[in-house]
């Protein structure tokens, strides 16, 4: 038997292992957004293209739901706009969301048609553009711009029982054996649709797999199913399409985007009474490669999640996760107001 390394230098050469092992992870990570988000790229590719029209799209918006819209705002961000569509338009056709994107404009024509603001020659460089819209959509829905609400709507619609709603749900990993109905994925995706998301660009993509053959190649993928992954209906991965994202800031912003819709999904889906248990994907470049091969999901998409979905059963155990002490986790903070550190 040969002699072991000293102690102090078996610890000195694990540290080195997980640096070059996180330096690999980086450059995966870095490599994929380099190569597919728009700092790079210059709007190469249709996607990358549509993210950036939002992104201006979603400032007109912004304006027009403010108290006191300034008129004539945004004229250079507008202008920049127009561009966009023009270029989409010609290079790539049609597109649903432009039709959105032309409600918006169409908003903002209005708004300062109705303050006296003259946006005539903005407006005679736009028509052609909308007419062009119009040629390569089908069927043409404008539903951008802003919404009028009050105050009783609001309240009217959103007053439930959160509490207990939020109470009732817990990871479930124990599933009943009828199948969930796709209907209900489709529904609860829907909702999820309507989650926040960085100028409402809407990055969020959802796979939805049996739990088939295939279903359990893609939870063998990940090991915190083991036991229980197999009595699932589906396995669902939620993913963020990196070809939206425009600037380096956002590097980080997938996340973000991608772990709202998650939650989003999560809630609509138990509104439905159906079971849902959240599979964590910190996994490493090798395994993120790996679920890449098996599901086809493509390169330019952000493994956000896994979710295991499933019927309940009549009756089950799930574990109790109690939460920390309200006090541990909110922080009011005021002027004046000082906080030591822990």
């Amino acid at each position: 038997m040969g002699l072991k390394a000293p102690k102090p230098f078996r610890k000195l050469k694990r540290r080195f292992r997980r640096r070059a092992r996180l330096l690999a992870n980086f450059r995966y990570d870095s490599r994929r957004f380099a190569e597919h988000a728009s700092p790079f790229r210059e709007f190469e590719q249709a996607e990358q293209l549509l993210g950036y029209i939002w992104m201006l799209a979603h400032s007109i918006e912004k304006g027009l739901a403010l108290p006191s819209p300034r008129p004539g705002f945004g004229r250079d961000k507008l202008e920049m706009l127009l561009d966009a569509i023009a270029r989409y338009v010609h290079s790539y056709g049609g597109h649903p969301e432009l039709g959105d994107v032309v409600g918006a404009i169409d908003a903002y024509f209005e708004f300062n048609d109705k303050q006296g603001y003259d946006t005539g020659e903005l407006r005679s460089r736009y028509l052609p553009i909308r007419d062009s819209v119009r040629v390569a959509l089908d069927e043409p829905d404008w539903a951008g711009g802003t919404l009028a609400l009050s105050r009783e709507q609001v309240w009217r619609s959103s007053r439930l029982d959160l509490e207990k709603f939020f109470q009732s749900r817990h990871s479930q990993r124990q599933f009943g054996p009828e199948a969930v109905e796709r209907s209900d994925i489709e529904w609860a995706v829907r909702m999820a649709q309507r989650s926040p998301s960085v100028c409402n660009r809407q990055t969020a993509r959802v796979h939805v797999f049996a739990n088939d053959e295939l279903g359990a190649q893609i939870l063998e993928c990940q090991t915190g199913n083991r036991g229980f992954g197999h009595q699932a209906s589906h396995v669902i991965v939620v993913t963020t399409d990196l070809r939206r994202f425009l600037s380096i800031g956002e590097r980080n912003q997938c996340w973000v985007d991608g772990g709202l819709f998650a939650m989003s999904l999560m809630w609509a889906l138990h509104s439905r009474g159906i079971g849902t248990c959240f599979l964590n994907w910190s996994a490493e470049k090798e395994q993120d490669e790996r679920l890449r091969a098996v599901s086809g999901i493509e390169d330019w998409e952000n493994v956000i999640t896994l979710m295991a979905v499933g019927s309940l059963p009549e009756q089950f155990s799930v574990a109790s996760s109690p939460r920390r002490d309200l006090k541990d986790v909110l922080v009011f903070r005021e002027q004046g107001e000082t906080r030591s550190g822990h």
